[in-house]
């Protein structure tokens, strides 16, 4: 990894309240994450029920409006925050987040819930990499492209994609935290332990 450390590093605790976050159908609009979550108020500031989106991985309306309250709290200033590159398919969900200094923090969202998706994390019991691991490199590589000391996380199977890319991608990447990330076939590993061993923190 790049082992440049910036003074705005988003604390883990704020990186899985992004994790939770991208969860909400909406999380995923362009512009700053303040205004999409502003947009879902009642003028008291309260959450407005009926603008709350449809959220996956079984969170609750009460789920999202705790996490919404928690990003609205969290001293990271999650809410200044601007999502400027996202994946928004079938079966793979991320964002990029880039703050005022311009440091860039991708988020990939876990399962889901989609059949797709499960089948993909079977996959990865055999394939060395699979079509949504694949995708997600690509994100990092293409999408992402303009940015370097790249902090990456993601709960679940974006655990997983998120150790995935720190391992192919380690020269641009900086931290990576995954939240109950599943593991890779042996076949990965044997093929990338040079860069798992380099990019290990």
């Amino acid at each position: 990894m790049s082992n440049v450390t910036s003074k705005n590093e988003l604390s883990e605790r704020d990186l899985l309240l992004l994790s939770n976050y991208l969860y909400l159908d909406n999380s995923l609009e362009l512009g700053a994450v303040g205004n999409t979550i502003d947009n879902m108020r009642f003028p008291d500031g309260n959450f407005d029920p009926s603008k709350l989106p449809p959220a996956r991985g079984g969170m609750t309306q009460e789920d999202m409006i705790y996490i919404l309250n928690e990003i609205s709290e969290s001293k990271g200033n999650i809410c200044d925050l601007t999502v400027t590159q996202t994946v928004n398919e079938h079966d793979i969900h991320a964002a990029c987040f880039v703050n005022e200094q311009q440091e860039a923090t991708v988020i990939y969202r876990g399962t889901g819930g989609t059949y797709q998706a499960w089948a993909d994390n079977f996959s990865g019991e055999y394939v060395k990499e699979t079509a949504l691991q694949k995708r997600a490199d690509s994100f990092i590589r293409d999408e992402c492209g303009a940015y370097s000391n790249i902090t990456v996380a993601g709960h679940s199977k974006g655990g997983n994609f998120a150790q995935l890319v720190t391992t192919l991608n380690g020269s641009r990447i900086d931290r990576c935290v995954s939240f109950d990330g599943q593991g890779f076939n042996r076949s990965y590993i044997r093929s990338n332990q040079v860069n798992i061993r380099k990019n290990r923190a």
